[in-house]
């Protein structure tokens, strides 16, 4: 109950009756033309299912260049076309699509209406979670627009499912915020569906006065405003109220006036009035009107293949042919009854099984999308160790660089500092090799000197001899090439030991004379130093190539400093 499109019923039942509509199509512009076309479309959807489809199929093909509002609407009544004819995969197809187009659009309000009607769908399924959550999902866009009269029909909605359920209470305190909602916001709006389906309710909870209140106020709400729909189950609740109340002449007129209005305006509902008033005339015993009727409900059942419908009918004439004793009649209508009720059966299971199917697709889907959500979620996973490990190496590599740095600072701090030592030691070498150089010089003056003063004949000769004595032992002494030594090898380390490898039998001169060679020094420096004749040194410097095994083009100072 409510889960039509509520200003298209208003529109094509109290404004314009279907051939006022019909001829003004043809002057329309193409947004009038839309609204024409789906009120007749609602218009038809109760009473003549193929004119409906003729104007569901008539809008689709005219809005291939209209707004995503228009092109929406046409998928939306395909729904509700296919959800009339039972074809509820088919009709919630149709009303997802309608919901993709809205949804793209930024069109809120419509959308919340496809997900008022999605819920519909999923009631006629039977599948009342998907039902309840989808009208939760529309109330939530109402209330956040503001928009009252949507949130009165997700509430009237909700009622409904409380009242299929059984939850009676619920559903009269549902419908009850309904009414409040309408008198406090929407003034001049008809609260005509809550007013029905209190009654209904109250019928059920066996309150009889409140559901009668309820439901005259609908009838009068129905007459006011010419809803000819609801007017037409407010006769059928109010006939099903006078027989539980034991008003039978009230319950027939009521029946009556439901069965003439159905023939009148909505025969699609004509065999499940004819079945209520036969169920009833057998409640009351009128056996005869009952077959008869319900032999009339039972083929128009038939001509709609409304299974239902005609399960219904066959019981009851059963029931009836059973009392009156018509055995062949009675045996006869419960077999067609069987027949009918496995078709049923046979329908809902495979209508269960289709069920299924979408249901294991839509698990498959799930899963897929569960499994994607999981790469995904690797994925943003090896992506942030992935920026963590770059980032880790971009900050080692800082501290490596900056290490780097520093220690390139530190060790040219340090090799400038080994060598200002070698600098120094250096200095030191050659100014101890100079002094020593300047003491033989010296000494070697000395020499020559006393060597004159011998002829002297007053000079004391033993004296001088042991003078001259002296001064050659200070001039061979080793404290200074020890001195000479050391400083040598601080700079040279290893020199004379990597000597001694390749000749063992250097003699002291010979490692004397390739240090000063190493230093550069001449023969004539070196003849100084070591205090014996320049010929001296080249014969020293002669065997000295040749323990080392160096022939006549290889220079002696680049092998010792290749040492």
């Amino acid at each position: 109950m409510g889960f039509g499109i509520p200003w298209s019923q208003v529109l094509a039942q109290s404004v314009y009756d279907p051939d006022s509509l019909r001829q003004v199509l043809a002057r329309q512009s193409d947004e009038a033309r839309f609204k024409t076309l789906d009120a007749l479309f609602d218009y038809y959807l109760h009473n003549n299912l193929d004119s409906a489809k003729y104007y569901a199929n008539l809008l689709q093909s005219e809005v291939e260049n209209a707004s995503v509002k228009y092109k929406a609407l046409a998928q939306k009544n395909l729904a509700m076309y296919f959800l009339e004819k039972k074809a509820l995969k088919k009709s919630e197809n149709y009303m997802f699509r309608a919901i993709e187009l809205e949804r793209r659009g930024g069109l809120q309000k419509e959308a919340a209406e496809s997900y008022r009607m999605l819920a519909g769908i999923y009631f006629e399924k039977n599948d009342l979670k998907n039902a309840i959550d989808y009208l939760y999902k529309s109330l939530k866009i109402f209330d956040l627009q503001g928009d009252y009269r949507g949130m009165v029909a997700c509430y009237n909605n909700i009622g409904l499912i409380h009242n299929y359920n059984r939850n009676f209470r619920q559903a009269v305190d549902i419908y009850k915020k309904c009414l409040q909602i309408i008198r406090k916001h929407l003034t001049g709006y008809s609260p005509i569906s809550p007013y029905t389906n209190l009654g209904i309710a109250y019928r059920n909870l066996k309150k009889f006065d409140s559901s009668y209140y309820y439901t005259r106020k609908a009838l009068d709400e129905a007459l006011r405003i010419r809803d000819e729909k609801t007017l037409s189950d407010n006769y059928l609740n109010i006939a099903k109220l006078f027989t539980e109340t034991g008003q039978n002449d009230s319950a027939a007129y009521y029946f009556d006036k439901n069965i003439r209005l159905c023939r009148q305006k909505f025969p699609l509902r004509l065999s499940t009035s004819l079945g209520a008033k036969g169920k009833w005339y057998y409640m009351n015993r009128q056996y005869d009107s009952a077959i008869a009727i319900l032999n009339q409900s039972l083929e128009i059942g038939k001509k709609e293949n409304n299974l239902v419908n005609q399960q219904y009918a066959l019981y009851y004439l059963y029931k009836s042919y059973q009392q009156k004793k018509q055995y062949p009649e009675a045996i006869r209508a419960l077999e067609d009854f069987v027949d009918v009720q496995d078709s049923l059966h046979l329908t809902e299971a495979l209508v269960k099984i289709n069920r299924i199917k979408a249901q294991y697709e839509d698990e498959k889907k799930n899963l897929r999308i569960a499994q994607l959500e999981k790469v995904k979620a690797l994925d943003r996973k090896i992506r942030f160790l992935l920026f963590s490990v770059i980032f880790l190496i971009l900050i080692s590599s800082g501290l490596i660089i900056r290490h780097l740095i520093v220690q390139r600072r530190h060790n040219r701090a340090e090799r400038k500092r080994i060598e200002a030592e070698l600098h120094q030691k250096h200095k030191q070498l050659t100014s101890q090799a100079l002094m020593m150089m300047q003491k033989n010089k010296m000494l070697n003056e000395i020499l020559q000197l006393i060597s004159e003063l011998k002829n002297i004949g007053k000079t004391n000769q033993r004296e001088l001899a042991e003078i001259r004595r002296k001064l050659k032992r200070s001039m061979h002494s080793e404290n200074d090439w020890e001195l000479f030594r050391q400083y040598f090898e601080m700079v040279n380390k290893d020199f004379f030991r990597k000597l001694k490898a390749i000749n063992s039998k250097l003699t002291p001169s010979e490692l004397k004379l390739a240090a000063l060679t190493k230093l550069h020094f001449n023969i004539k420096e070196a003849a100084t130093l070591l205090n014996i004749s320049p010929d001296s040194v080249k014969t020293v410097r002669h065997n000295l190539r040749k323990k080392l095994g160096l022939k006549r083009q290889e220079n002696l100072y680049d092998f010792l400093n290749s040492i």
